[in-house]
C-alpha cells in the first residue's frame, strides 16, 4: 500500500491489475489497534493495575477474530491471573476508553468483511467511520486512498499471506 510502490508499478506495468494482498489489509488495522492498545496503556499510572496488566499480558487477545474466540466459557487471562469471560475482559477496557472501543470494533469489522469475501460490507465501513483522532484514522485514509486496489483484493483467490508468514518465520 506503499505509494513508493505504486507509481513505479504502474509505470513499468501500465495495464496491469494493482491488487493489495489481503494480509496486509488485516495487518494495516491490526497495527492500529496495537497502537491504540499501547498508548491507552501508556495513559495508566499505576502499572500494577488489573487493567494495565490486563492490556500489556494479554496483547494477543485483542487482535483476535471474535468469531474464534469461545464466549460461553471463561478464560485464564495473563497477568492478571484471573478467570473471565472474553467480553467481560473488552467491556472492562472499552469503559475506559472509548476510542479504543471504536479502533477494535472496525478491526473485527474488517476482519469480517475480509472472511465473508463481502467488498460491499468493507465499503460500508470506511464510508461510516468517524474520525477518532487515533491510528486507525489514517489507516480508513489508506484504504479510500487504495480503494480500487482493495477492491480487487477481494475479487480475486490468491493471497501471499503464507509467504509472508514464512517470512516472519525467518526473521
Amino acid at each position: 500500500m506503499s505509494a513508493n510502490y505504486g507509481v513505479p508499478l504502474r509505470a513499468m506495468f501500465p495495464n496491469a491489475q494493482i491488487i493489495i494482498d489481503r494480509f496486509h489489509i488485516i495487518q494495516l488495522a491490526m497495527k492500529a489497534v496495537q497502537s491504540t492498545r499501547i498508548t491507552l496503556q501508556r495513559t495508566i499510572n499505576n502499572k500494577h493495575s488489573r487493567v494495565y496488566k490486563l492490556l500489556k499480558s494479554n496483547w494477543q487477545f485483542f487482535i483476535t477474530d471474535q468469531s474464534k474466540i469461545d464466549t460461553t466459557r471463561s478464560r485464564l487471562f495473563k497477568g492478571i491471573n484471573e478467570y473471565l469471560y472474553p467480553q467481560d475482559a473488552l467491556q472492562l477496557i472499552f469503559g475506559l476508553s472509548p476510542t479504543f472501543k471504536q479502533d477494535y470494533k472496525i478491526y473485527q469489522a474488517v476482519l469480517r468483511a475480509q472472511r465473508s469475501r463481502s467488498f460491499d460490507e468493507f465499503s460500508a465501513i470506511l464510508s461510516q467511520y468517524e474520525p477518532s483522532h487515533s491510528a486507525m484514522d489514517q489507516v480508513i485514509l489508506t484504504y479510500k486512498k487504495n480503494l480500487k486496489s482493495i477492491r480487487n483484493a477481494f475479487l480475486q483467490t490468491p493471497s501471499n499471506g503464507r509467504i509472508e508468514g514464512i517470512n516472519r518465520r525467518i526473521k
